[in-house]
């Protein structure tokens, strides 16, 4: 590889650039990394960079706090210049400046057959970059921007940021048809918008066929081009399309929001030589870059509502760290109904209702918020799912929605430390009578998901598993105690003291379950 290709992080005023030489580079913490990024945030071995032919890509190593890639969570992600890695809260460009392959000069070049390239960074607006002189009306340029903002910005619908777009290109530029295309979720270029200026025209016009070399050029290398005779270019004349369409003159420009291109938008005429001037390119380009600012906003958007509202459901049931961890996930884990091996914890508080009949409804709301708050943290602090509250009785469950190999353990630590949360209420002389509680833990298979009716569904899990959880909650477990499955006592194995407490026979159950009672320190 060339010292041209980089990661540049930015600090402050101040930037380090970090060549990428070799066909594969490490990047993390550790200090036999090729690129050493020393963060705590920073995995040792956080990711991997390295080249595919002519094009690079991004590839995660199982990092900690995961690898992003504007702003979204990747596995393996293909790189384009200008990207922005995000390596835990550390952020670094990816650059490679020499990515074009038509040999483009700073500002622009322009051939024989009066076709103009150039890259659209000319139109970058940010801090410390000098523009070049444009080819434009400063007073049109003013009052295209100022319409454009206004006219796509806020929209409240995808379909009308890019309707909008279409519409400002017609009504600034004399194009016969054009056409808006944005990058889906395979990366490929899809068309959304087609805009006729005849809409009464044959079919043969309707149909419209474009340069893929024009289009790729454009999305892959980051250029506005401007043929004024398409079929006459040396580089796309020999295109089957433009010789079919008759294209005479035609511009294409990416969608760019100084971060990443999205898409393009491409217009063309059929009657006329040199009919488009580079002021039209100048000013489609700067359409199109609003464009992609509000399309990038809208987006936006959209995407902090979803997570927005997946939050405010999931913050009931999970801790902070699951909760990014599912949002991160697009939420997808937890829309799945599927049979998982988990461990559900059962409490209870012990002779609560003969105290709650002493007491008024609010002293009694009062004492239930303060256990049911202090048991709760512990959950989260272990990364379980809180199912439900019932009555004074509280329900969580261990190896969802995420798979966690040590479920059991973690259920049983959680268990322990309810009992401290619980002494520290009793201790701080808030509650009118000290509160007794009683555990139980148990393992195995369940079916877990999103369940319920049409109007309402709730997270939980569904099997044997849990019914015997409960039966051992209300049947075997005393105050004070945990009582743990057979199944949860092979899964922790020596992790926790227990003794054996025999079999019992539980209702509904044909064969006696053997349980086990963990000892407290």
């Amino acid at each position: 590889m060339s010292e041209n290709v980089y990661l540049e992080l930015r600090d402050k005023s101040q930037s380090r650039r970090f060549p990428l030489t070799s066909e594969s580079n490490t990047v993390g913490r550790a200090p036999d990394c090729d690129v050493v990024l020393a963060f705590p945030q920073v995995s040792r071995y956080h990711a991997r960079i390295y080249r595919q032919g002519e094009q690079f890509l991004i590839e995660d190593n199982k990092s900690v706090n995961g690898t992003f890639v504007n702003d979204q969570q990747v596995t393996s992600h293909l790189l384009r210049h200008g990207d922005r890695i995000k390596l835990g809260t550390v952020v670094v460009t990816f650059c490679n400046p020499l990515v074009s392959r038509v040999n483009l000069s700073d500002e622009y070049e322009t051939d024989a057959n009066m076709t103009i390239a150039f890259p659209i960074s000319r139109f970058s607006l940010s801090e410390g970059k000098t523009t070049p002189q444009l080819q434009r009306d400063p007073q049109q340029m003013i009052q295209v921007i100022f319409n454009s903002t206004k006219a796509l910005i806020g929209s409240n619908s995808l379909d009308s940021v890019l309707s909008g777009v279409m519409d400002l290109v017609f009504e600034y530029l004399k194009a016969d048809r054009g056409f808006l295309m944005l990058q889906d979720e395979t990366n490929e270029l899809v068309p959304y918008v087609i805009k006729l200026r005849h809409p009464s025209a044959s079919r043969s016009e309707k149909d419209i066929s474009f340069s893929r070399t024009i289009v790729s050029k454009v999305f892959t290398e980051g250029v506005a081009i401007l043929t004024a005779n398409a079929m006459r270019d040396s580089r796309f004349g020999a295109q089957e399309s433009i010789m079919m369409q008759q294209i005479r003159s035609c511009m294409c420009v990416p969608l760019w929001d100084e971060r990443k291109i999205i898409g393009i938008i491409y217009v063309d005429c059929l009657f006329f030589e040199n009919f488009f001037q580079e002021r039209d390119l100048d000013l489609l380009s700067t359409i199109a870059i609003i464009s992609a600012i509000a399309i990038d906003q809208y987006r936006l958007n959209q995407e902090i509502d979803r997570q927005k509202r997946i939050r405010e459901r999931l913050e009931r049931y999970h801790s902070p760290s699951v909760v990014n961890r599912i949002i991160h996930s697009g939420g997808d884990v937890m829309m799945k109904t599927e049979e998982r091996e988990i461990t559900v914890l059962f409490s209870d508080l012990v002779g609560f209702t003969s105290m709650a009949e002493k007491l008024e409804p609010s002293e009694v709301a009062r004492i239930l918020n303060c256990f049911f708050t202090a048991v709760t943290e512990v959950i989260f602090q272990n990364e379980g799912t809180l199912d439900k509250y019932i009555g004074d009785a509280v329900m969580a469950v261990f190896g969802v929605p995420f798979a966690q190999p040590d479920h059991a353990e973690r259920a049983v630590k959680t268990s322990i430390e309810m009992y401290r949360a619980l002494d520290d209420i009793n201790a701080s002389g808030m509650l009118p009578a000290p509160l007794r509680m009683r555990i139980a833990v148990n393992s195995g298979r369940v079916v877990a998901g999103d369940i319920g009716s049409e109007k309402r569904v709730d997270y939980t899990v569904l099997g044997s598993t849990v019914n015997i959880a409960s039966r051992i909650e209300s049947s075997v477990a005393q105050a004070d105690e945990i009582v743990i499955g057979d199944m949860t006592k092979q899964l922790i194995g020596d992790k926790f003291p227990t003794e054996d407490m025999g079999t019992v026979a539980l209702r509904g159950l044909s064969v006696p379950l053997t349980v086990h009672r963990v000892i407290r320190k």
